[in-house]
């Protein structure tokens, strides 16, 4: 379309039509071990093999996004053809009312090379306007326009209009549920703007002064069914200086804390040191685009907390998936014990290199505890599982004999801690569960004792209850919200 803007393709895709029309007029059909029988015509699986090794890597890649696009493949985008694809490629051709055979005919490699497949499924373009000229009108940017729809391989490009009747700056955000597309802002001309492309990320935005006039946004196919919640809203200066100037007062062990829990959520990488350079700008802007809110890149005392509990959510996760494991290691150990010799050290059955526990093992302790999991260099290091004679148990990582990592601790009586644990105490972000429903989510911190309280931001509240959210102090809310 000339007047529309075409983004900069990220790899480029080529088709392998000479290649189809050659095999055209291959169908599908059941085979048994050696053969599939074709509904027109017979063809040995050795053919259809043949048709599939004549596809390049990129092609086979492809392949797997319009399959992914069509809602049949949520594996790697890889190019290796394994069960999972077979498994695509079999709902595809139920879809078509074809034979299941998990191997593609050429009509059905063209449909899905050609971007054809949509159609042939059912499938159609979004409900979007295709080009600038035919952009869906979402009126006159007031407090705040919003559209919901998708990209996919059938329909690349949905453009929207919207107008803008006083100069102000302006956030454009893009929050994907599924896939990858990309954003860009036009002028009444079809002229860009700004472009935002970031690749693998849950949130593209844009920022612009913008004078008044009309514009157009553009959101652009990229792989898979992009499904996503676009929302133009003015910025609030006010609000922006207000919440800067809170920021303002934070510590440095503050930032850090903040980094981590962007980290967490996967909106930050690397590089948590406590300086709010542009990388952490960005990842509170994709944040908070994530929360449906302007992306200013400065939180709120509400979005402090929001994120508090939603990393402390995240760290829950991580705290019951590194349990499951540290469970599977323990029973490793128990069954390595089970065969080990004495060893020599006392309490200890397991396994022993350069005359040092390092392994496989379980140590029971003279006062009844027992630890069942991994050893390195003598000490207890890896995943394991504790259990104290007192009922408590941690299943989770360990460093140099204390709990450090993703873990769960339990009381006899049912109440459990989930999250992050540093040399021994929960220390982070975390969730305590209580036996009647109580929930505490949050930042905890280590106590001079050697214990755990809820100190720092977070929520906490009884079922069915509305949470209090705030900061706080040994589970003391002094800053409600």
């Amino acid at each position: 379309m000339p007047e529309a803007l075409r983004l900069p393709a990220r790899p480029a895709r080529r088709l392998i039509a000479a290649v189809l029309l050659a095999l055209a007029g291959i169908a599908a059909g059941p085979f048994g071990p050696a053969s599939v029988e074709a509904q027109e015509q017979e063809t040995t699986l050795g053919e259809l093999q043949r048709l599939e090794a004549a596809l390049t890597a990129a092609e086979k890649a492809d392949i797997q996004r319009v399959l992914a696009t069509l809602g049949h493949y949520d594996g790697a985008i890889d190019a290796l053809f394994g069960g999972g694809t077979r498994a695509a490629i079999r709902r595809f051709q139920a879809d078509l009312g074809a034979l299941e055979t998990g191997w593609l005919t050429a009509d059905q490699m063209q449909s899905l090379l050609t971007g054809s497949a949509a159609a042939l499924t059912g499938g159609g373009p979004d409900a979007a306007g295709d080009t600038a000229a035919g952009a869906t009108d979402l009126g006159t940017l007031d407090e705040a326009l919003a559209a919901a729809d998708q990209v996919s391989l059938a329909d690349r490009e949905d453009f929207y209009r919207f107008r803008v009747d006083r100069t102000g700056p302006v956030v454009i955000s893009l929050t994907l549920a599924a896939g990858d597309a990309d954003l860009a802002l036009l002028d009444a001309a079809g002229g860009l703007l700004a472009v935002s492309n970031r690749p693998e990320r849950a949130a593209d935005a844009i920022e612009a002064s913008l004078p008044p006039g009309d514009y157009t946004v553009q959101v652009s196919y990229f792989q898979g069914t992009a499904a996503y919640d676009l929302a133009i809203r003015p910025t609030d200066a006010t609000g922006d200086a207000d919440a800067a100037d809170w920021e303002a007062a934070w510590s440095r062990d503050d930032r850090r804390l903040v980094e981590h829990g962007l980290a967490l959520l996967g909106y930050l990488s690397d590089g948590i040191d406590g300086y709010f350079a542009g990388r952490t700008r960005d990842a509170i802007r994709s944040f908070q685009i994530a929360g449906g809110d302007a992306a200013t890149g400065y939180l709120t005392p509400d979005q402090r907390v929001s994120l508090a509990v939603a990393a402390a959510e995240a760290a829950a996760a991580a705290g019951q998936e590194t349990a499951a494991a540290a469970a599977a290691r323990a029973a490793a150990a128990r069954s390595v014990a089970e065969r080990a010799p004495a060893s020599g050290f006392e309490g200890y059955r397991g396994e022993i290199r350069n005359g040092r526990r390092d392994g496989l093992g379980i140590f029971a302790a003279d006062g009844g505890g027992r630890y069942e999991g991994e050893f390195a260099d003598d000490q207890r290091h890896g995943l394991g599982v504790v259990y104290e004679a007192d009922g408590d148990r941690y299943e989770g990582e360990f460093a140099d004999a204390d709990r450090r990592g993703f873990g769960t601790f339990t009381k006899p009586d049912g109440r459990l801690w989930r999250g992050e644990f540093v040399d021994g105490p929960l220390h982070g972000f975390g969730v305590f569960y209580g036996t009647n429903g109580f929930r505490a989510a949050g930042e905890w911190q280590r106590t001079d004792t050697g214990g755990w309280s809820f100190t720092g931001f977070g929520e906490q509240g009884e079922p069915g209850q509305p949470p209090r959210r705030g900061r706080w102090n040994a589970s003391e809310l002094i800053e409600p919200l």
